[in-house]
């Protein structure tokens, strides 16, 4: 929890510091004549009944793409569906990923209420256009003017300091008391959706909740089929281990790296070796790196699999980064284990194999909602904080 925790509030740290350098750059708002120290009520959009049985909050960053997406292609008809018909009462909250989506969170907060959601909706769907500047003033005056917001007050709204902290941090409540990572998260009467994959989890999970049911019901049924041990699944420990975890990660993910230099030795010698856990490891290839890499640890068979997995981890600067070195690095790597050279190209040219590594992996992120590596689940339950020793030791403790 600390180590996500430092990382979220990184994110605040570097986010507010790009904002104030911005704010003192000549370059920056220079044709802002009179500073501000107006007081910004922070008031969230808030769509639809106020008694709705059914209340949805949306956690989201005008710069993310699925966000955008969804409120482009899919919102409109949610809207009429269930927020129009009394259903469900729609709360938009802010998660900040970068300099440009703390302004265009603070955006809709200094238009007319009647206009905040319009302004909001304006910017999701344009996003195409003013997403590709790194300081996108022009594209978002344009916008913000179409919504009753002149340029003075849109000056007067992007350097108001005491906005963007209140901003800020609500981001960081919502992942200390929520855990809120990534946008877009949804809440449903306060209980977290574990998976956004379509439009369809969100109107399946708010008609479980109106029938009294989990909103996480088909998530955790579809979850615990895919993460039961399959005839594929190559394992360290005692196949009849009390705990078993499951990893799912990228050969080109330092992150990855990091657990599996640093971290797995530890894990091996106190909790695998002693009979305490079992480890299954599941390639979840981020790039084509990855999915080369992926194939050399598939191909390698039972008995070299952890071997050639470790060594890709531990020499993972050496081949993971240069993409026209690639290939010859890996039937390097590939030789040190004993594998030819016919039988490394045979590998590399076996397409079902590659293609049965994709669609597993697409079929994780869409039952599973993994969206970024290394992803754990201990005994079926996902575990967000497995940076060092102690923490998996802990989730291990807990999950007996």
């Amino acid at each position: 929890m600390k180590n996500t925790l430092l990382f979220i509030l990184s994110i605040i740290s570097a986010v507010l510091l790009g904002y104030v350098i911005f704010l003192k750059s000549p370059a920056g708002l220079k044709e802002l004549s009179v500073k501000s120290s107006k007081e910004v009520e922070i008031k969230e959009i808030s769509l639809g009944k106020a008694d709705a049985p059914i209340e949805v909050a949306e956690y989201s960053s005008f710069d993310c793409k699925t966000c955008s997406d969804f409120h482009k292609n899919s919102f409109p008809k949610f809207k009429r569906d269930y927020i129009d018909s009394g259903k469900v009462k729609y709360v938009m909250k802010d998660f900040i990923t970068n300099q440009n989506a703390l302004f265009t969170a603070m955006l809709p907060k200094c238009a007319p209420a009647e206009k905040q959601f319009e302004l909001a909706q304006a910017i999701y769907i344009d996003q195409s256009i003013w997403g590709q500047n790194v300081i996108p003033l022009k594209e978002l005056r344009i916008i913000a003017g179409k919504f009753g917001i002149n340029d003075a007050d849109f000056y007067n709204c992007i350097e108001n300091s005491k906005l963007a902290m209140n901003i800020l941090t609500g981001q960081q409540d919502a992942f200390k008391k929520l855990g809120v990572i990534t946008p877009p998260t949804f809440l449903i009467n306060g209980e977290k959706l574990e998976r956004f994959a379509t439009i369809d989890d969100l109107t399946a999970a708010i008609e479980a909740k109106s029938a009294g049911r989990s909103i996480n019901e088909s998530f955790w049924k579809e979850a615990s089929e895919l993460l039961t041990h399959t005839p594929d699944d190559k394992f360290l420990g005692n196949f009849d281990a009390p705990v078993t975890i499951i990893e799912y990660a990228s050969l080109s993910c330092p992150h990855c790296a990091k657990f599996h230099n640093e971290i797995l030795p530890q894990v091996k010698k106190e909790l695998i070796e002693t009979g305490k856990v079992k480890f299954i490891f599941r390639n979840f290839p981020l790039n084509k790196a990855a999915i080369k890499g992926a194939i050399l640890v598939e191909c390698s068979g039972k008995e070299q699999y952890y071997s050639i997995l470790g060594k890709l981890y531990g020499k993972q600067q050496y081949w993971a980064f240069n993409e026209a070195e690639i290939d010859s690095k890996l039937k390097e790597i590939a030789s040190e284990e004993n594998i030819s050279a016919e039988r490394f190209a045979n590998c590399m040219a076996n397409k079902e194999l590659e293609n049965n590594i994709v669609l597993k992996s697409h079929a994780a992120a869409s039952k599973l909602g993994i969206n970024s590596t290394p992803a754990f689940f201990i005994n079926g339950k996902k575990v967000e904080h497995m940076h060092s020793f102690d923490e998996v030791k802990k989730a291990v403790d807990e999950a007996k």
